[in-house]
């Protein structure tokens, strides 16, 4: 479970997000968007921006694929 407070560009999230991320507890309890996609596949990190913005843009439904490298577990698929 998570949450995106756009304006301030602080994202909140459980335990679990720390875990399926790969990233340290006090990056997901306040992070920026900015360290959330550092966790992502290099080639899909712009696509993924790319599709939040356009989220925010047109008030449509943001939707993405994308792999996280995950440090211990490598890569994993992802569907938000």
């Amino acid at each position: 479970t998570w949450a995106w407070n756009i304006v301030e560009d602080r994202t909140f999230g459980d335990a679990n997000l720390a875990r399926l991320f790969g990233l340290p507890a006090e990056v997901v309890a306040g992070g920026r968007q900015q360290e959330f996609l550092s966790a992502l596949h290099p080639d899909d990190r712009e696509p993924v921006a790319q599709r939040v913005a356009e989220a925010i843009r047109t008030g449509q439904t943001y939707e993405a694929e994308f792999r996280i490298v995950h440090p211990k577990d490598g890569l994993r698929w992802l569907v938000a």
